[in-house]
């Protein structure tokens, strides 16, 4: 996983952020996730 946040963010944006990460690691840890392929995935 690679953070690449932008110049400027407020706390709002951050929070949110990193509650949305949060609630993916939670879900990921209860098998909540299906084994969706992300191989060649993002930019």
């Amino acid at each position: 996983m690679r953070f690449q946040p932008p110049l400027v963010i407020t706390d709002q944006e951050l929070k949110q952020a990193l509650d949305l990460i949060e609630e993916t690691m939670n879900e990921m840890a209860q098998g909540k996730l299906n084994d969706y392929d992300v191989s060649g995935q993002g930019w």
